[in-house]
């Protein structure tokens, strides 16, 4: 009876434990995503060249194409010199946090002598001097993404036609045979593919109407087919645009890329949840009464498990002994907290993200090649912001830029990640109290005894008044030995002379 119990539970409980797993595991995919930033820049209204609607019909076929690869896309339309500026560190910012950045470009473009430059929608170029100040470099662009992102691929969709190229080169003489209309080889920058909707140097056709052109229609398609790796979807685009074109368009890539690189990812197959197991089916018999005892096996009584005592756990604070005096200073002890080890597992790995800032744990060089001794670039105060170029081949040294846009290569070690610098102060252990020997108490002043009064004695023939007379006898009594034989001896005299020796009496005793 109960081996069919089991038997029934576990062809109740498989199917539904493969339906869960089913379920599951498209979830947890897209849970392990990574984050991906995209910034579409689409240049169509020149205020001194053309209007270039294909421009715009580029910009939004890729931004439909590059959301369903799992992008967060920004576009910036019609972008002037400064507009393009803040739209680059906004999106140097994004890349920062994230596992791939992608840019597409649709607009005019140049080159000259070799340098290549995007065309802000102000552009107004007349001579040479003025492509400094009314364009931006595509190697400084390309430079950005380089430092601040992991791994990113830049799209350059250049457009035509470009009367701009036309004005500069008449104001150039005889160097008007280095401008042309479309970018130059780009720099060889590594964990970066750059890709040009044509071959590097030579312009692209025109593209008539307000339709996408027919590198963004073919490359938009590539890369949201699942499972397609992005060198393979770019080759694919490649020859699409140029048997469309009969070879007037040649699409090209530069790859610095690491490993593979799949945008959309492939449909995880169905699991087809294991056949249901049909319990059997015992045949049906009689029941047959038996008169016969059953024997019942004696039930052991339960084990009565004692656990071990419970381990002492070691006291975080040590009790103080009992000799130890108690603090007699009424001052309030020092407060300080646990300081805790600055933290710097980056620099034991040697792995520091590249376009992570981290700052100076104390002062350090910024040197120009990672070597002792070698020449300073300038020196680095604690707590100065760095930015990580990348890693150098030595592990101990670190190739950044600070904040003056200097760069050189600090020791790893001097590193710690930005908010984690540790406390210039060290843990500061309370004082001890202070004890003071107890103090002598000063003598307690004794009463003044009262001065007594100095009465003039009661000379014979001299009239008194009853009440005086007692109070100087009651005086007398307080007055010192040598006053009380002078006032007697004065007495004496007084009587043996008669009234006249009342003065001497109050001579003897003013002299006492």
């Amino acid at each position: 009876m109960r081996g069919r119990a089991v038997r029934l539970a576990v062809a109740v409980v498989l199917p539904m434990m493969a339906a869960v797993v089913v379920a599951v595991g498209p979830i947890a995919g897209a849970w392990a995503a990574e984050k991906r930033v995209a910034l579409v820049i689409r240049n169509a209204a020149y205020q001194d060249g053309p209007q270039l609607a294909a421009a715009a019909a580029n910009a939004a076929t890729m931004t439909v194409a590059l959301r369903t690869a799992g992008f967060d896309v920004t576009v910036a339309s019609d972008v002037d010199h400064r507009t393009l500026a803040s739209a680059m560190a906004e999106f140097q910012r994004r890349l920062a946090t994230a596992d791939l950045g992608l840019l597409y470009y649709s607009g005019l473009m140049m080159s000259i002598g070799g340098q290549s430059f995007l065309l802000p929608v102000d552009a107004r170029l007349r001579y040479e001097f003025d492509v400094v100040f009314e364009t931006v470099e595509l190697e400084q662009i390309l430079q950005q993404i380089r430092d601040a992102s992991h791994k990113a691929v830049v799209v350059i969709d250049t457009m035509m036609p470009n009367p701009a190229v036309a004005r500069l080169a008449a104001g150039m003489g005889d160097a008007a045979s280095t401008v042309k209309p479309a970018p130059a080889n780009p720099p060889d920058k590594p964990n970066l593919l750059t890709a040009y909707s044509h071959q590097p140097g030579d312009a692209p056709p025109p593209v008539a109407g307000r339709t996408a052109g027919p590198y963004a229609i073919a490359l938009a398609k590539e890369i949201a087919k699942p499972g397609a790796e992005l060198r393979a979807a770019l080759t694919a685009a490649a020859d699409a645009v140029a048997a469309q074109t009969g070879g007037a368009q040649r699409p090209w890539f530069a790859d610095r890329l690491p490993g593979a690189l799949v945008l959309v990812s492939a449909p995880a197959a169905a699991v087809a949840p294991p056949p249901a197991v049909t319990p059997p089916v015992a045949a049906a018999t009689p029941p047959v009464a038996s008169t016969a005892p059953v024997p019942v096996a004696p039930v052991p009584p339960p084990a009565i498990v004692i656990p071990p005592p419970p381990v002492p756990k070691p006291a975080v604070i040590a009790a103080a002994p009992p000799s130890a005096p108690a603090p007699t200073s009424t001052e309030e002890p020092v407060r300080t907290a646990a300081l805790a080890a600055p933290r710097v597992p980056d620099a034991v790995s040697g792995r520091f993200p590249v376009g992570r800032v981290y700052t100076t744990v104390g002062p350090a060089v910024l040197l120009a090649t990672p070597a002792a001794g070698a020449a300073p670039v300038r020196n680095l105060e604690r707590g100065a912001p760095l930015t990580v170029l990348e890693t150098a081949e030595n592990p101990s040294w670190v190739r950044v830029r600070d904040i003056f846009y200097n760069e050189g290569y600090v020791a790893a070690r001097s590193l710690t990640p930005d908010g984690e610098l540790p406390p210039l102060i060290a843990r500061v252990e309370p004082a001890p109290a202070r004890t003071e020997p107890p103090r002598a108490e000063a003598p307690k002043p004794e009463p003044a005894k009262p001065e007594p009064d100095r009465q003039v004695a009661m000379l014979p023939g001299v009239p008194t008044d009853p009440r005086e007379e007692a109070e100087t006898t009651a005086a007398s009594a307080a007055w010192p030995p040598h006053v009380r034989q002078a006032v007697t001896a004065a007495e004496d005299a007084a009587r043996r002379g008669g009234t006249g020796g009342s003065g001497a009496a109050r001579r003897a005793l003013a002299a006492a």
